[in-house]
């Protein structure tokens, strides 16, 4: 499955600055370091599973993951987000949240499975089909915050000019990683 939560990265830099409490730039990269972290687990755990998993790896895998997204979305409740994208950071919290939901019928299925081969159908069960549905919706938001985050960059060409509020110069420098090969 892909990564989908790096969407969320995405979803809280693609206003224009305002003021607020915390930077766009400083969301930006407190978001993109929780998101690196997740990834990372998310890789080993993909990596630990192997080739033909028996049962009990496959529920011991899914139980993993399911905390470790709900870790990510504990950690993103608890950021400090910029006022002017709290739109789009509820936005993403309501994503994360049907991912989470999503996960968690994929383990439910998974542990109500009898057999190891049972469990490897779960991606045509209806909880598969709901997840790879929400797959696709993070994945879209991801591509659209990465191309406005990227826009911030003409911002550099305003640096010196004086009447400008330093937030509304601010240029915003992460790349989401969207997709699994982009790591």
């Amino acid at each position: 499955m892909r990564r989908i939560l790096t969407l969320v990265v995405v979803i809280g830099l693609v206003v224009v600055a305002c003021s607020s409490s915390s930077s766009l730039t400083e969301f930006a990269e407190e978001l993109d370091g929780l998101v690196s972290t997740m990834n990372e687990r998310l890789d080993a755990g993909d990596a630990s599973l192997g080739g033909e998993p028996n049962l009990e790896e496959m529920r011991s895998y899914v139980t993993d993951r399911v905390g470790l997204r709900n870790d990510f979305l504990d950690a993103f409740r608890a950021l400090d987000s910029p006022e002017e994208i709290e739109d789009l950071y509820e936005t993403a919290l309501d994503i994360i949240s049907r991912l989470v939901a999503a996960e968690t019928e994929l383990a439910d299925f998974v542990m109500e499975a009898e057999t190891a081969e049972e469990a490897r159908t779960v991606w045509d069960s209806p909880a598969g089909e709901a997840a790879r549905a929400v797959d696709v919706e993070s994945l879209a938001i991801c591509d659209a915050a990465q191309a406005s985050i990227d826009a911030t960059q003409d911002r550099d060409a305003f640096s010196d000019t004086p009447w400008i509020p330093p937030e509304m110069k601010e240029v915003i420098e992460v790349t989401f990683k969207c997709r699994v090969g982009d790591r």
